[in-house]
């Protein structure tokens, strides 16, 4: 199997899978070497990709290889990866593309914050309350009752479609899926969580 990773962002965390298809004529373990290759200019990034599903899937029983153990510079074309797949007795390819991404504006809940403890709190010492009911002989605390409001925050939403294609089935569709998550910044991130979620979704459609 070949992996391709096509991704142009740095990561996102979150992820979860949206809908899934599996061909229904698909026999458990046609399946039974896979080739991760993560389509990301970055070297960096690609490994760290390419990594995160070789060990998910390795992990789940599947063997597999990051592309970057056949050519470390940097990725040929498809045309090239589908033939070392073919002549290295890979059995699929597994694509993944971003496929868009969207901000979402969200706003917090307000907090209440109760406080009787006023002997670090500078603002109540500086008061008109403290200073009478110093000058008064009463205690020198009280009840405050402290509202903090919601904030209006945002997330970048990046969503993925993700392909299981057949190498000796003339690359025919086996599983297919949809996946959206946060961007949280990191590859290592977001890959980590992605390749969990769909090396478990394979193994419950009993691809391997």
């Amino acid at each position: 199997m070949v992996c391709f990773l096509s991704v142009t962002f740095s990561g996102c965390a979150s992820n979860r899978l949206v809908d899934t298809w599996k061909d229904p004529g698909y026999k458990r373990g046609s399946i039974n070497k896979v080739l991760v290759v993560a389509m990301i200019n970055d070297n960096l990034k690609r490994r760290v990709w390419e990594d995160a599903f070789v060990n998910a899937f390795s992990r789940g029983g599947l063997s597999a290889e990051p592309s970057y153990r056949y050519f470390q510079k940097q990725l040929p074309d498809e045309d090239t990866l589908k033939d070392k797949a073919q002549t290295t007795g890979f059995g699929g390819m597994f694509v993944i593309n971003q496929t868009g991404q969207r901000i979402e504006t969200y706003k917090t809940a307000s907090r209440t914050t109760i406080n009787t403890d006023h002997k670090n709190n500078i603002d109540y010492r500086n008061s008109a309350d403290y200073r009478d009911r110093r000058r008064l002989g009463g205690p020198s605390s009280t009840t405050v009752i402290e509202k903090t409001p919601g904030r209006i925050e945002k997330e970048r939403i990046v969503s993925y479609q993700t392909k299981l294609l057949d190498v000796k089935g003339d690359f025919n569709q086996i599983w297919t899926g949809s996946s959206e998550g946060v961007d949280s910044g990191a590859a290592k991130d977001v890959s980590g969580e992605l390749s969990e979620l769909v090396t478990v979704e394979l193994k419950n459609a009993q691809i391997f």
